[in-house]
């Protein structure tokens, strides 16, 4: 009904829906959070609202969206596309520019180097975000990901880095790892 009620005036509605978010958290009706963003984005495009506030709902969208226990196979299909929705409402603002991304979380990350959530969620962000995996911090937080939660496509993806930026010792002690792993298959 805010939403409906409150277009003219982007900004309380924002402002309103941040609240709602705030107390009701991972209670908050799945149905929220693609308003929720886009009026985030909208606002950021109007120049009101800077993009480390943007890129905060999007992570608090997905993260209380991700604690929710779906009831039923019905609910759960509801939140996937609701998610999908807020992802691609994120991506299409271009708020998660490469610049944008390492300005906001390279301090973050330098801050706390072995936290591996927020490795897993730099590197997720920079993979979705066109031409941003080439850069230090990527390699850095795909380097901490690895080293606390080791896997075949970890070390495939630091392989693949390190070899496009001429890193040969690198890169094949990466492609060995992978290929010794357990998870790899004999092919």
């Amino acid at each position: 009904d805010m939403y409906n009620y409150k277009q003219d005036e982007p900004k309380l509605l924002f402002e309103e829906l941040d609240k709602i978010v705030a107390v009701t958290k991972e209670n908050t009706n799945t149905n929220v959070f693609p308003i929720y963003m886009n009026t985030a984005c909208n606002l950021y495009k109007d120049g009101l609202l800077d993009p480390e506030k943007v890129i905060s709902v999007y992570e608090t969208s997905v993260a209380y969206m991700g604690q929710v226990t779906p009831k039923n196979e019905t609910e759960a299909k509801l939140i996937a596309t609701k998610l999908d929705d807020v992802e691609k409402i994120f991506i299409g603002s271009q708020v998660a520019s490469c610049e944008n991304l390492i300005a906001l979380f390279t301090p973050r990350y330098e801050a706390n180097p072995q936290d591996l959530e927020l490795a897993k969620t730099i590197a997720g962000m920079m993979a979705k975000t066109e031409g941003c995996t080439d850069n230090d911090l990527f390699v850095n937080v795909m380097s901490t990901w690895y080293s606390l939660e080791p896997s075949a496509s970890a070390a495939y993806m630091l392989y693949k880095l390190y070899s496009s930026r001429g890193e040969i010792d690198k890169a094949v002690q990466y492609i060995e790892q992978a290929i010794a792993s357990e998870e790899t298959d004999a092919d």
